[in-house]
């Protein structure tokens, strides 16, 4: 799952993260971005040759500041597979389990723009990733 999201990005294979809107937000729970097709949910690519993939178990616990694919509509033909579409936990959430990374800085901007939802999750705040790569930490 790692990969996939730095190739997405990295705009590695010409298309990522670069642009996407925040198409759901649900305050003091998370925001959901990660759609570059449709930017509503209904979108997005995984950064290999097929859609969709089965991502992995971590068994990482979805809490406060943790990052995580989000799975597709439970259809049949793709149950529980994931693409580019991707989740920022604010609350423990039991039943989420694709998560690969945490917030380094920036959650109190993830507040504000989750706190924007309306009870059907659409942000009243329009919310754009302008730009993305990698961060490196120093140590």
């Amino acid at each position: 799952m790692a990969d996939n999201f730095g190739a997405l990005v990295r705009h590695e294979r010409g298309y990522g993260y670069r642009g996407c809107t925040v198409f759901q937000a649900w305050g003091g729970e998370s925001i959901i971005t990660g759609d570059f097709e449709s930017q509503n949910g209904r979108g997005g690519h995984s950064a290999f040759e097929s859609r969709y993939f089965l991502p992995d178990e971590t068994g990482l616990p979805a809490h406060r500041g943790t990052v995580g694919m989000r799975r597709g509509q439970r259809r049949q033909d793709r149950s529980g597979f994931v693409g580019s579409q991707f989740r920022l936990v604010l609350n423990e959430m039991r039943s989420f389990t694709a998560i690969f990374g945490f917030i380094v800085q920036g959650i109190e901007l993830v507040d504000r723009i989750a706190a924007s939802g309306n009870a059907l999750g659409r942000p009243a705040l329009r919310s754009i990733i302008r730009n993305c790569g990698e961060y490196h930490l120093s140590r």
